[in-house]
């Protein structure tokens, strides 16, 4: 008979018949217990695991990058930004109508850097002395003004006379002098270069932007700087120009020095743009770039009120 058509069996099993039998529900009755406790494992670590998971969550911190704090629902920034501004602009926005508690949060901290064009040091912010010239800057050390109680220089080299054509021409060479100069004496070095300083060595043109790419200008000067400005302000009234332009900059300035801290010029006379329209072009250049910048150089150029309007946008004080 087929075992397929057997039928089952109502006698009991006798001698080594049933002894198989026994063998046979005893590895079953043991397999039964060790899946049960498999089970039970399985249930431990998947509750542990989870208790891991919201203990992590709740202890780590947030991830950021050069500086950056992490995303609040305040109306203060995501991170704290280093500004380069005049003190005779602050003075300008005070008189202006930005309240005290306005140019507090913004400029009284450790990184604003407060720079004058005579002898007179902020009181706010990190007293910054500002130069045009690598042979200023030596002649300062010389005579005694460097570096007393400057704690950061501006070397603010640009196609106009304050800028000797040999240091227009060779901007990385004399860059690396300066930071020689102002590193050995323990102050933090700001290089500003501008796109303008390609007409030194040829006529670019409409193309000084793109030649200041070409030839690494931003990477040479970060090669060197503690912190760098992209002067690119005079493109904020077309901003996919100026967002582009600036992104390329920081692209290379960061390759060349990932420790560099990286600002962004902004100008408030965005010509032609007068009034509100200067206000809220203004603030359009600043949110374009604000994703990646580590701060900006305000140059208020006697135009104060769109520069006010802009703090109070970032700070959220009147």
């Amino acid at each position: 008979m087929s075992r397929c058509n057997q039928g089952a069996s109502t006698s009991k099993p006798t001698g080594i018949h049933a002894g198989g039998l026994a063998l046979r529900w005893a590895a079953v009755s043991l397999g039964t217990v060790l899946l049960l406790l498999g089970g039970l494992l399985g249930v431990f670590f998947v509750i542990r695991a989870y208790h891991t998971s919201q203990t992590s969550a709740a202890t780590c911190p947030a991830i950021s990058g050069h500086g950056r704090a992490a995303v609040t629902a305040s109306v203060t920034p995501r991170r704290a930004i280093t500004w380069i501004i005049g003190l005779r602009d602050i003075n300008l926005l005070r008189h202006c109508g930005a309240s005290s508690s306005l140019i507090n949060i913004a400029f009284n901290n450790n990184h604003t850097y407060v720079f004058s064009l005579g002898n007179t040091l902020s009181k706010i912010g990190i007293p910054t002395a500002y130069y045009t010239s690598y042979a200023g800057i030596r002649a300062a050390f010389a005579d005694g003004a460097l570096p007393g109680r400057y704690k950061a220089v501006i070397y603010d080299n640009e196609r106009w006379n304050q800028t000797p054509i040999v240091e227009q021409r060779s901007p990385d060479y004399y860059e690396h002098l300066v930071a020689l100069l102002l590193h050995r004496h323990a102050l933090t070095y700001i290089a500003t270069p501008t796109p303008d300083l390609t007409w030194a060595t040829g006529k670019p043109n409409k193309g000084s932007y793109n030649a200041y790419l070409r030839r690494n200008i931003a990477a040479d000067a970060a090669r060197y700087a503690n912190v760098i400005d992209v002067q690119g302000q005079v493109r904020e009234t077309n901003l996919p120009m100026f967002a582009s332009f600036v992104t390329a900059a920081v692209r290379q300035a960061r390759q060349a020095n990932p420790d560099v801290m990286v600002l962004i010029g902004l100008r408030t006379n965005p010509l032609p743009y007068k009034g509100t329209a200067a206000n809220r072009k203004l603030y359009a250049a600043y949110k374009a770039v604000a994703n990646f910048a580590d701060g900006y150089w305000l140059n208020v150029n006697g135009h104060p009120k769109p520069a006010i309007y802009l703090l109070t946008k970032i700070y959220g004080e009147s």
